[in-house]
């Protein structure tokens, strides 16, 4: 089965439409889709969704920020109705905590934790104390577990700074080798047209497959114009400027 996550550039916003190719590119074949950045509760693309046989979860208490939706395709749910769904994080020490959403359901007949996650930007020790906060949560959490999102930091300061346990937790960043030459080796582009690789998986007993970073859909019908994969996009209000993580799961 196929599983995305994608920055849609939703700003805190709360009075725009998400583009309709968002919606048409996911169901075309995803199965579970992760959307960061999301912060109106635009009917259009969550009734596209539910149209296309995806049950849609997003942030309901986080107003006038940025929120998570998590869809999952319904004919891969076993068990509707003990679908649980969670927006807060037990959080004694009071840290900064990062965009978040997290769903417990069974998928082919195995419980599976989907979380979504979003570190805010800002100065080191904001960040850091959110990613504290999002890795005391993820320790806690029994069984399969895929967590994905926009960390706002290459995988390799990940790795390096946390230590997440147990230690089967794998970190899943699409390869980077021999430059920026091709689209699939960044996933956003900054105002110094500076490229990074900012959003992961992060998985535990789920094995992910043909991960990569997917920018075709920065084309003229879209609404792009003239702008390539390789150019600066965030000052299109609500328009993607992330590339799509995607990936192959296996359970």
């Amino acid at each position: 089965m196929k599983i995305i996550e994608w920055n849609i550039n939703g700003r805190s916003n709360t009075n725009y439409e998400v583009p309709k190719f968002v919606s048409q590119t996911i169901i075309k074949d995803v199965d579970i889709v992760i959307l960061t950045e999301f912060s109106s509760v635009d009917d259009g693309l969550i009734e596209s969704l539910k149209e296309s046989n995806y049950t849609i979860f997003y942030n309901k208490i986080r107003k006038e920020k940025n929120k998570i939706l998590i869809g999952v395709k319904n004919e891969i749910i076993s068990h509707s109705n003990s679908i649980k769904v969670n927006e807060t994080m037990n959080n004694p020490h009071g840290d900064e905590e990062p965009n978040f959403l997290e769903i417990e359901v069974e998928i082919n007949n195995k419980k599976i934790t989907i979380v979504g996650s979003r570190i805010r930007d800002g100065k080191e020790l904001f960040k850091k104390e959110q990613f504290n906060t999002l890795k005391n949560h993820l320790e806690k959490i029994k069984g399969a577990t895929v967590c994905a999102g926009d960390f706002n930091v290459w995988s390799s300061y990940i790795m390096r700074t946390w230590r997440l346990k147990p230690d089967n937790y794998q970190f899943y960043t699409p390869w980077y080798s021999g430059g920026f030459k091709n689209p699939d080796t960044w996933s956003h582009v900054g105002k110094s047209l500076y490229k990074s690789l900012i959003d992961h998986f992060i998985t535990r007993d789920i094995e992910l497959y043909n991960v990569g970073y997917i920018w075709d859909f920065v084309n003229v019908e879209n609404g792009y114009g003239s702008l390539q994969p390789e150019d600066y996009k965030s000052d299109l209000k609500g328009y993607p400027d992330h590339a799509i993580l995607q990936a192959n799961l296996k359970l």
